[in-house]
Formats: C-alpha cells, structure tokens, sequence
C-alpha cells in the first residue's frame, strides 16, 4: 500500500506532468461537465486538488474526504490561505459516514487501491449511500484495456504503469511518475471491466459509460501531436462515469 505521509510533496508536484495537466484534468472536467449549483463529495481528494477546481467551476457545496491526514492537513492549508468555503475530511471510503445527499461524487484513483473485490464493492456502496436517486459518480482509475508501459514510454511521458506477472483480477500495479523531486513511484491494483461493473450494479448503479482520454488543444499546441499518439492509443488511465439507479430493480 502507498504511504501517502511520505510522498505529499511530490505527489502534489505530478499534477504539473503533461499527461495531468493536458488529458487527465481535460478530459475529467469533459466528462463532468457543468457542475454548477452541485452538492459534490469528492473521495480520496488527497491535497484537495480536484475539490478546489470543482469548487471554482461553480459547485454550490463540496466536500473532500480522503483516509490519510497528511493530505486533509494540505487541504486545509489550502483552504485557510485561499479560501472557497470547502470542508475537508479524513475517513477511509468504504466506511466513511454519510456526509450528506450528493448529487455527483468524484473520486480521482480511489478505486485503485482496493486490494480485493470486497474491498471494491465496499467503496462503490460506501459512495451510493451519499448520492441522490440518479446522481453520478465520476472516478478516473486505471484502465481495464490497460497495456503496461516499457520503461523508455515512461521516460518519454514522466508516468506509466508496469505489472510483475500476469494482468490478473487485483494484480499489483507499480505506478511511476518523474516529478521534479524525483521518481513518484504508487502501488495500484487492476480491475476488469466486468468486475468493475458487476460491483458498481451490485451497488445499485446503472447507465456506465468508460471515457476515453482526450488531450486538449493547448496540449496538442505544447507537445504536438506525434508526442501523444502512443498515449492516446494505449491510455493507462481512463474515466468512468456511472448513474445511481433511479428506480429499484423487480
């Protein structure tokens, strides 16, 4: 499991790797669209990253909640020095309490880190305790389709993902990230497509739909479009965007 206390720092300065700033933070707000006038929960918000821009692009109430107090701590530092009227909370997400009634909830890479299917499906029931009848969950995760990235394409993009052994259900994920204080290296899990989708309707979710990452013109504009081809053909990361059941199922 990734110790967050020890890598804060550095894990805030990989939100300025090209692939965060130009297609992951891009493509997630595409998929969230207008989120103005929203009650937003965002889970493992780490630093507070996301809550804040969600905040910014008009959401009426938002709150961050992630399981390490180091992050909560930066949050609020955050909060204090610039403030948008975000509360920010520790507690793990599949035993968090009820926060309120959301009408989205984001979660960036919380997913990832369940080490088994119950551990999984915990989440995805923890999350739709704390949503609306036909609220949305938006999380980016690692891609299901993933194809492990040799060392040189890390190089290349300053993050990827490599496995030991087969890609199996809930097989370990050595996530690296070149940030300018060095290797950020984080331990993930895989998924499938179908266990990701067998949990989250088990959960009481429907209508789930997996984004494709996108790069925006201003990436395009920095890098040109040779540098992202291999990325945007084998994405490690991916969106995933699902719908609390509106009705019960007979």
């Amino acid at each position: 499991m990734t110790d967050y206390e020890a890598i804060a720092h550095a894990y805030r300065e990989s939100k300025r790797l090209p692939i965060k700033q130009y297609s992951e933070e891009f493509t997630f707000f595409q998929v969230l669209g207008s989120v103005r006038g929203l009650a937003v929960l965002d889970v493992a918000c780490g630093d507070g990253y996301y809550t804040r821009a969600i905040k910014r692009q008009g959401a009426a109430r938002v709150i961050g909640v992630d399981s390490s107090p180091t992050m909560i701590t930066l949050a609020q530092r955050e909060e204090e020095a610039h403030p948008l009227g975000i509360a920010s909370v520790v507690g793990e997400a599949e035993t968090m309490d009820v926060l309120g009634v959301f009408d989205l909830i984001t979660a960036a890479y919380l997913l990832v880190h369940a080490t088994s299917r119950d551990q999984l499906a915990a989440m995805c029931q923890a999350v739709v305790k704390q949503l609306r009848l036909g609220g949305r969950f938006v999380a980016l995760t690692i891609n299901p389709q993933l194809v492990p990235a040799p060392l040189l394409c890390i190089e290349h993009y300053r993050s990827g993902v490599t496995v030991q052994g087969p890609l199996r259900e809930g097989a370990p994920l050595d996530v690296t990230m070149l940030t300018a204080s060095g290797p950020l290296h984080l331990r993930n899990y895989y998924w499938s497509r179908d266990t990701y989708e067998s949990v989250l309707h088990q959960a009481g979710f429907d209508k789930i739909v997996w984004h494709a990452m996108q790069v925006s013109a201003e990436g395009f504009e920095t890098y040109g479009s040779a540098y992202w081809q291999d990325y945007l053909t084998h994405p490690h990361i991916v969106v995933l965007d699902a719908q609390r059941r509106v009705m019960c199922q007979t």
